[in-house]
């Protein structure tokens, strides 16, 4: 997408550096501006309408590229639960209104990153919480430490088997010399 960006915005510079060198326009002259003729107006309007239609362009471009790029995302993450909020947040972060420079994604800032410190705080206490009450460091029994046990079955092995009454001796093979 930044490739097509690229080559969009850099057409669109070269043909206005172009038509306004062919054009002389504007002519300062010092600190003053020569005002334009009816014809550079015209030239200007001209201007005016390929910066429209590149835009144009370009949007499209863009909203094309960010529909494939979202069908093959869909393609990846597969059928997880976490899916629709990957696709629906991508597609919120390309829309026409943002900026492929933007260095944050959509939706992250301050409110964002207070709820996710809160999650991540909570977590914390929780997990500590679960280590107090389970967990005994310093090896000593207290009360608070001690964990209710259910009976433990213990199983025995069975008794070992008695030997045949009959055993079998090895058989001796004749050879025959």
């Amino acid at each position: 997408m930044l490739r097509t960006d690229a080559a969009v915005f850099g057409i669109t510079l070269l043909v206005l550096a172009g038509l306004s060198y062919w054009a002389g326009w504007p002519d300062w002259q010092g600190l003053s501006l020569n005002p334009p003729s009816l014809q550079e107006w015209l030239l200007a309007g001209g201007i005016l309408a390929i910066v429209i239609l590149l835009s144009y362009l370009h949007f499209i471009t863009r909203k094309l590229v960010a529909r494939g790029i979202a069908k093959r995302l869909g393609k990846d993450i597969g059928h997880t639960a976490s899916r629709e909020t990957l696709l629906r947040a991508f597609r919120k972060n390309t829309r026409w209104m943002h900026s492929v420079f933007s260095t944050k994604p959509v939706g992250w800032g301050p409110r964002a990153r207070k709820r996710i410190a809160k999650v991540v705080s909570d977590a914390d206490g929780y997990v500590q919480t679960l280590n107090d009450r389970f967990t005994n460091p310093s090896g000593d029994e207290t009360e608070k430490s001690k964990i209710p046990q259910a009976p433990v079955a213990v199983a025995t092995p069975p008794p070992p088997a008695e030997p045949a009454a009959e055993e079998e001796q090895p058989k001796q093979v004749a050879t025959g010399s």
